[in-house]
């Protein structure tokens, strides 16, 4: 912008500070990249409820009556299927409505380093001073304690206090998924008399010339699909599993930072599972509060003095 002084041909140029000049980029950045990650946001979720609905289907009015006059195992496979079906949907709805948003109040004590905590830095789109490890989401339109990375089949980012939640859905997807792939091979072992009958171009091939049924493909597409995602919830799991070990976030590992003290694996584990850890795979507990406040980090010694 120019600027003309009063009695004085002498033009000068107004310098924005940079804080003001990071806000503007990241608002034009944002109105062109806001319409794709909520479309992205909305498909996701979509996505994850429409298999979780296909998946319920298949399960309850395919499998069960083909499994039912077995002679063991009927009301336990009833049993089995329900419980994953409903510790599937409410760890998805906890880690969806559990946030771990940056408190407005946040504050820290321990050394000052240009006016802020070490480690601490100011959000230029929230305009909000940050602490450490918690970082911006454009998807969330918000900053993150401990964010780990965005999920768009939950549509929330996985942070400080819902990671634990996540950790569980992961695994019981993969369970679930796999379990259902392996009961729906059982229900095709029937109809399809080889192993190249489930490979899906044969099999429409013999659903042309009558051979098998229309449900029984559809079936085996299902199980390919359930296969799929399943192993993809099992990546997602260890994946989970290994950040926690190590005491890192996925976003920490992709930017290089290492710079905080975890403590033991005891200490690592509980830090995200609380100290009830284990009995989260068997009833989420949001209600519980979890070691820490998501706001204060201990750095590494040796790694603190470089930064």
């Amino acid at each position: 912008m120019l600027r003309r002084e009063a009695g004085s041909s002498t033009v000068h140029r107004e310098v924005k500070p940079l804080r003001e000049k990071w806000r503007e980029h990241w608002e034009k950045r944002h109105e062109v990249l806001a319409p794709s990650l909520e479309r992205a946001n909305r498909w996701g979720t979509g996505l994850f409820w429409g298999m979780y609905l296909v998946a319920f289907y298949i399960a309850v009015f395919v499998l069960l009556p083909h499994y039912k006059h077995e002679d063991d195992g009927y009301v336990p496979l009833i049993m089995q299927i329900g419980f994953l079906a409903v510790e599937a949907a409410l760890n998805w709805w906890v880690t969806f409505a559990v946030r771990s948003p940056v408190p407005r109040e946040a504050a820290a004590g321990g050394e000052v380093e240009d006016g802020l905590p070490v480690g601490w830095k100011t959000c230029v789109i929230c305009q909000l001073n940050i602490p450490a490890r918690a970082h911006h989401c454009k998807v969330c339109q918000s900053c993150v304690l401990k964010r780990d990375h965005h999920c768009f089949f939950v549509g929330r980012c996985v942070g400080f206090r819902n990671q634990r939640h996540f950790v569980v859905l992961c695994f019981y997807v993969a369970v679930g998924l796999l379990y259902l792939a392996w009961m729906e091979s059982g229900y095709l072992a029937e109809p399809f008399h080889h192993w190249e009958n489930y490979l899906l171009l044969p099999a429409l091939w013999d659903w042309l010339w009558g051979g098998v049924s229309l449900e029984d493909c559809l079936v085996l597409a299902h199980m390919y699909a359930s296969a799929f995602f399943g192993l993809v919830g099992l990546a997602y799991f260890l994946w989970e599993i290994l950040l926690l070990l190590s005491g890192t976030t996925s976003h920490e590992i992709t930017h290089g930072i290492s710079r905080y003290a975890t403590g033991t694996l005891w200490h690592r584990f509980r830090s995200v599972m609380g100290d009830y850890g284990v009995v989260q795979f068997l009833v989420p507990l949001p209600f519980l509060s979890q070691p820490g406040n998501g706001i204060d980090w201990e750095q590494r010694a040796a790694l603190a003095k470089c930064h």
